[in-house]
C-alpha cells in the first residue's frame, strides 16, 4: 500500500513539473552524481579512519578525510548552483503553484520513513495503526515536522507516538489540534514536538570517559516535563518562548541527566550571574570556559564518574570544554547551535 502510494505521489508531482531545459537537466544530474560519490567516499574514509591504529597510516587517513570533506563541500556548492536554474524555472511556471506543499511534505515523509517500515509499524498493533493514521491525516503537523528538521532516521511514526505520549503527560493543557498552534501558538506545543523529534530514537546519557552506563537513556517525557516546569517557573532565557521547534530541538537534546541540567541552571545564576545577564548573546552561557575552566589536559581522579558538574574541576580541552559549553546553554533554554557553541561542539 505505502509503496504504491509513494509511486503515485512521485508521478503526480512529476506530471505537474514544467519541461526542463536539456542542458540544465544534464548539468544538474552530473553535479548531484558527483556529490553522491564524494559523500560515499567521505563516509568510507571516516569508517577506515575510525578503525585505524595509531601510526603513519592513520595520519594519512586523517589527511584523506580532510581532503574528502573539502571535495564534498565543493560538490555541494556545485549541486546547488546546478539546481538553481531548474528551481527558478519551476517557481516561474504555473506548476510552481499547482504542486501543493502537502504533496511534497507527504512525499518527503513517506520516502524518509520507507514503505516497509511504515507497513511494519501499522501492522504491529491497533494502537500503532491509529497513531499512523493520525499522523498521515494531519498535513499541518507533518509539514511542521519536516520544516523542523524531520525525524531522526525517518522514524516519523515513532515521533508521533512519542509526541502524543508527551502531550498526555504534560501538566499544561494542550487541547488544541489546529495546525497553527504548532507553528505560532504556545511554545510548549513546539517543545513537546521538538522533544519527540529528538528522542524518538533512544539516546544514552553521556558521562565523559565512564564505562558501564550505556543502558542509561534520556527519558523524553521527563525531559519535556523538566523544561515545561522550568519555563512555567520563569527559569529559562527570555527568548525561550519565541523559539521555533527546530531551535528547541537544540535545547532539549542535552545528553546529561535532568538533575545535572538543574544543577547547572542553579549554579550559573548563583555563581556567575554576570554571565547569564550578558548582553552579548554569543557568550552569554559560554563565557565560563574563559573565566573558570582552564584550557588544558583534563585531570580526573582515578575511578571517578566524570559528570558535567565535574568538568569545572577537571577542566580540559577537546571533549570536556565544548561539552561544557553545550550544557551551559541548554539548561537555561538557550539553543546550543549559536555562534560559539556551534564552533566548539563535539
Amino acid at each position: 500500500h505505502f509503496a504504491n502510494e509513494l509511486v503515485e505521489l512521485r508521478q503526480k508531482i512529476i506530471r505537474s513539473l514544467p519541461p526542463a531545459d536539456g542542458s540544465s537537466e544534464r548539468l544538474f544530474l552530473s553535479a548531484t552524481t558527483t556529490e553522491l560519490r564524494a559523500r560515499c567516499h567521505l563516509d568510507d574514509t571516516r569508517r577506515r579512519l575510525d578503525g585505524a591504529v595509531e601510526g603513519p597510516g592513520k595520519e594519512v587517513l586523517a589527511a584523506d578525510k580532510m581532503e574528502a570533506e573539502r571535495s564534498l563541500a565543493c560538490a555541494e556548492v556545485a549541486s546547488m548552483a546546478a539546481a538553481r536554474p531548474l528551481l527558478l524555472a519551476f517557481a516561474r511556471s504555473d506548476a510552481g503553484s499547482s504542486v501543493r506543499d502537502d504533496l511534497l511534505v507527504e512525499l518527503a515523509v513517506l520516502s524518509a520513513s520507507g514503505p516497509s517500515r511504515l507497513a511494519d509499524f501499522a501492522t504491529s498493533g491497533e494502537e500503532n495503526r491509529m497513531v499512523l493514521t493520525k499522523l498521515l491525516s494531519d498535513a499541518g503537523l507533518l509539514r511542521h515536522m519536516v520544516l523542523a528538521g524531520g525525524a531522526v532516521n525517518g522514524r516519523y511514526p515513532d515521533v508521533m507516538k512519542l509526541y502524543l505520549t508527551i502531550r498526555d503527560a504534560a501538566t499544561f493543557e494542550m487541547s488544541s489540534t489546529d495546525p497553527g498552534t504548532y507553528r505560532n501558538g504556545c511554545v510548549l506545543h513546539r517543545l513537546a514536538l521538538a522533544t519527540a523529534l529528538e528522542f524518538a530514537v533512544p539516546r544514552p546519557v553521556v558521562e565523559f570517559g565512564s564505562e558501564g552506563f550505556e543502558d542509561i537513556r534520556v527519558d523524553p517525557v521527563r525531559r519535556y516535563l523538566h523544561y515545561e516546569r522550568a519555563y512555567l517557573d520563569g527559569e529559562l532565557d527570555p527568548s525561550f518562548g519565541t523559539m521555533a521547534t527546530w531551535e528547541l530541538r537544540h535545547v532539549v537534546d542535552n545528553d546529561g541527566p535532568d538533575h545535572q541540567i538543574s544543577w547547572c541552571r542553579q549554579m550559573m545564576r548563583c555563581y556567575r550571574p554576570d554571565h547569564v545577564t550578558k548582553a552579548d548573546r554569543k557568550w552569554r552561557y559560554a563565557a565560563i570556559v574563559r573565566s573558570d575552566v582552564k584550557y588544558k589536559r583534563p585531570e580526573w581522579a582515578e575511578g571517578q564518574r566524570r559528570t558535567y558538574p565535574q568538568l569545572i574541576l577537571g577542566e580540559g580541552c577537546a571533549a570536556p570544554e565544548p561539552g561544557l559549553v553545550g550544557l551551559r546553554a541548554s539548561p537555561l533554554g538557550y539553543r546550543r547551535g549559536g555562534y560559539v557553541s556551534q564552533a566548539t561542539r563535539l
